[in-house]
């Protein structure tokens, strides 16, 4: 992962600190439960120490988020699939590639070392029959064929939750007596409108990018746009993965 990932854990952990001393020297009695909200950046710094790939001549070792670890050899990859295209700032652009192992499955991306090196390993130890394509026109059950940059985790994850963290927080307050039941109820209907919101979005775009054929050019257009594909939902011309997959025709 991005030591951008673990960067972000750490400033939200500082942030809900400085919160739990503001409300302290504010007097209130219940500024422990901001420490709640320090959970995110535990996540996501546990997700930059945990998930990785590491690889050798006869094999990789795969570690999951919560500390899981698994081996496979060269000769047990069923499937290379290019999956979706990264265009991040933040990164390299590029494709993601998903490796499958019968069921077990994963990706590696541009963004991660040694992606060059670890494609032309793949290159060189698994049948060239292997190395498939994510079909855009028909649907993928993993999503792999979505891009994953920071608007994807920002929309169906950072901010639902920051949302109902900060009506549980309310509901708190309330309880406790710092609010009114007026001013509740206000920040409960605009907190829980932003967080369907968000949610609606989240969803009306996996579902344009998991069937294109099914919605209008300007759906196509504005779910392409935001999920890093351009105008158009497709797949760029890329140096690293194109050689790898000779028999690809655009959809």
């Amino acid at each position: 992962m991005p030591f951008s990932i673990a960067g972000i854990g750490v400033f939200w952990y500082l942030f809900t600190l400085a919160l739990a001393c503001f409300f302290l020297m504010k007097g209130w009695d219940e500024w422990p439960l901001v420490f709640l909200g320090q959970l995110l950046g535990w996540l996501l710094q546990l997700a930059y120490l945990n998930l990785w790939v590491r690889y050798d001549d006869e094999g990789f070792t795969q570690r999951t988020l919560w500390g899981k670890t698994r081996s496979f050899r060269y000769e047990e990859i069923t499937e290379i699939r290019r999956g979706a295209y990264q265009n991040s700032k933040y990164a390299p652009p590029g494709y993601e590639v998903v490796i499958c192992c019968g069921k077990a499955h994963f990706t590696v991306s541009p963004g991660q070392g040694h992606y060059r090196d670890l494609l032309c390993l793949l290159a060189q130890k698994v049948p060239r029959e292997r190395w498939k394509r994510l079909d855009l026109r028909k649907p993928d059950p993993c999503s792999h064929h979505i891009a994953n940059g920071w608007r994807q985790v920002i929309l169906t994850f950072l901010l639902p939750v920051i949302f109902a963290g900060l009506i549980v927080f309310e509901i708190v307050r309330r309880r406790l007596g710092y609010i009114s039941k007026e001013d509740l109820t206000v920040v409960l209907w605009l907190f829980g409108s932003l967080g369907l919101l968000t949610l609606a979005w989240a969803i009306l775009v996996l579902a344009v990018l998991r069937h294109p054929e099914r919605h209008s050019q300007f759906l196509q257009k504005l779910a392409g746009r935001w999920a890093g594909y351009g105008g158009k939902i497709k797949y760029p011309k890329d140096a690293v993965t194109d050689p790898l997959f000779p028999e690809e025709a655009e959809p």
